[in-house]
């Protein structure tokens, strides 16, 4: 009689053992799962950050090189420049040919045609294109220094580049007819220098020079 009564019981507690069983190990399956989860993206986010810290050294790299590469160019320029280097007229005429001599007994260089009317810096700039030899021999230049007062005749309004350029360098604005400084921008402009110049300044004006109507010397003879 009394393992009869015990024979439910045994079973239930049997029953109950299973599901405790089934439900331990569900928590550890899913716990562990979870803990494997956590850790694997754990993983995925540093390797995220690792990737994004590369990329951004990267992108700093070629910005760093582009920097480079811009300022080679523009020191490349501005060697040329100072070295008055212009290798495509160096064979020219106009820097072969000899100088003729003026009434006043003064040697006078070949004018590249596009400085039309500013036979002084018109000598310059085009001297100055061949090379340091040839500058060299213009009158007005020694060393790195021209000597020379210059006055400059204008052509209309200057732009704005060429009254910041010629400020920049030393040059002052005066009214052509009445010789005051400039206040406006009404009237025709003459541009004087009085004192000398660093030729790599004074070359400055060469990109300038269709705004040139004619050019003289100051105090020269």
């Amino acid at each position: 009689m009394n393992l009869q009564n015990n024979e439910p019981a045994q079973s239930s507690q049997n029953i109950w053992t299973i599901i405790l069983s089934v439900v331990v190990t569900a928590l550890l399956v899913g716990g562990g799962f979870m803990l494997f989860q956590k850790n694997q993206t754990d993983i995925l986010r540093k390797e995220i950050q690792a990737l994004r810290i590369q990329n951004e050294k990267i992108s700093q790299d070629l910005m760093e090189a582009k920097k480079v590469t811009v300022i080679q160019e523009l020191t490349s320029q501005d060697t040329a420049i100072v070295n008055n280097t212009q290798p495509e007229h160096t064979t020219s005429s106009l820097c072969t040919d000899p100088a003729t001599v003026s009434d006043i007994g003064r040697d006078v260089f070949p004018i590249d045609p596009k400085y039309k009317g500013i036979t002084l810096l018109g000598q310059f700039f085009t001297a100055y294109n061949c090379g340091p030899t040839r500058v060299s021999n213009i009158f007005g230049v020694e060393g790195d220094i021209y000597t020379l007062g210059v006055t400059i005749w204008l052509k209309g309004q200057p732009s704005q580049s060429l009254i910041e350029t010629y400020l920049s360098i030393g040059f002052n604005c005066y009214d052509a007819n009445s010789g005051a400084p400039c206040k406006s921008e009404l009237g025709t402009k003459k541009i004087i220098l009085d004192a000398p110049i660093k030729i790599e300044e004074l070359i400055k004006l060469e990109p300038y020079h269709e705004f040139f109507e004619a050019d003289d010397c100051i105090d020269c003879g």
